[in-house]
């Protein structure tokens, strides 16, 4: 029922928002909008964390005490996503304001303070703006790697799987009910969005499900001190490597607000020279982070090993982002091209494609479609 429910739950609701926001031109990515970013061209709706919210607070409201408390620490993360979806007008900073807000009643509701590094103790006075400084970067990492169909959600899937796992095998059946019920709604969005991306998973549900995946991180570490504190990040070598990376590139490198979007990270740089498939990009990175995520979970106790796997993966990453910026993919991922030639985002033939898609989903919108 913990699995079934909520995946129901979020499947019937991205149905039902796909329907209305699409009908009513509500909560809409618009493809003729310029965003850097962009991968698409039809107009798309951006609520599927409406869904993973809702099949999310069923299973949650009913687990006591965590559950009633992680939903009061997660509401405001996914309110302040979900009005930027709908408006589009929302400052980052005060995004970023409101996730530590969320973290800091995270600390207080749940005890969820990261006090044990591994290292080093640190007093309460620090634990808790750390605490809070890496809560909200995790659930911006969601956001920064949300980027093809099914790369966000996917990875968020594999990572609730192993922290579940690593719940199950400690005997910690709360952390383990929570990891579940998160997972099978975010599967309910998944199927939405993979392969063919009909609905988004917008501010609202990358940022929920970051601040989830954050929370249940600290909680699963502090309330079994046999797991490594070095774990969940293990888990999440990718999309925090990206986060950090991308800080540095943007702001180090160019000079830029790291607030700014573009189209340098490495997925983007993956699709648009190699795979030339927005499915095709998110099955590498589901592939490389799977083998990452099972090594950290066999050696879950040990935080040397967890060092070595978040060292390994941030090596790979780097490896690999310069290769592919200089042209030299590598010979594994050669395969992976449709042999298309690479995609000219300036072109009139790409304006031309926007044009065309948003004419194609009028026409649907007409026919009821």
């Amino acid at each position: 029922m913990k699995t079934v429910l909520p995946f129901a739950v979020s499947f019937v609701v991205q149905l039902l928002a796909l329907k209305y926001f699409c009908r009513h031109s509500m909560c809409i990515d618009n493809a003729k909008i310029f965003k850097p970013q962009r991968m698409h061209i039809l107009p798309t709706p951006r609520a599927g964390g409406l869904g993973i919210f809702a099949g999310s607070l069923i299973v949650l409201s009913l687990a006591e005490p965590e559950g009633m408390h992680f939903v009061m620490s997660a509401l405001p993360v996914f309110l302040i996503g979900f009005v930027e979806d709908l408006s589009s007008s929302v400052n980052p900073f005060q995004r970023l304001l409101i996730i530590a807000a969320g973290a800091g009643l995270g600390s207080i509701f749940m005890d969820a303070v990261i006090t044990d590094i591994g290292f080093l103790t640190l007093p309460l006075a620090l634990a808790i703006p750390f605490t809070v400084f890496a809560v909200t970067g995790v659930a911006n990492a969601i956001n920064i790697i949300d980027g093809m169909n099914g790369l966000a959600s996917g990875i968020s899937i594999i990572t609730f799987f192993f922290l579940g796992l690593a719940a199950y095998i400690v005997g910690d059946t709360a952390i383990l009910a929570l990891s579940v019920a998160l997972l099978a709604a975010t599967a309910g969005f998944f199927v939405f969005n993979f392969p063919k991306g009909r609905i988004f998973l917008g501010d609202g549900g990358a940022y929920f499900i970051g601040f989830a995946i954050a929370e249940l991180s600290v909680m699963l570490v502090n309330r079994n001190p046999e797991i490594s504190p070095w774990f969940p990040l293990a888990l999440m070598a990718y999309p925090v490597t990206e986060v950090a990376f991308t800080i540095f590139r943007r702001k180090v490198k160019k000079g830029r607000s790291p607030f700014m979007p573009d189209r340098a990270h490495l997925h983007s740089l993956l699709y648009k020279r190699v795979t030339r498939s927005n499915s095709r990009t998110s099955c590498v990175f589901w592939s490389m982070t799977v083998p990452f995520d099972a090594a950290a979970f066999f050696l879950l106790d040990s935080s040397v090993a967890m060092t070595a796997v978040i060292v390994t993966f941030v090596a790979m990453y780097l490896a690999l982002y310069t290769r592919i910026v200089r042209f030299r993919t590598p010979s594994f991922l050669r395969s992976l091209s449709s042999g298309s030639r690479p995609i000219d985002w300036q072109s009139p033939s790409w304006d031309e494609a926007i044009t065309n898609g948003v004419e194609v989903y009028k026409q649907k919108l007409g026919e009821g479609q």
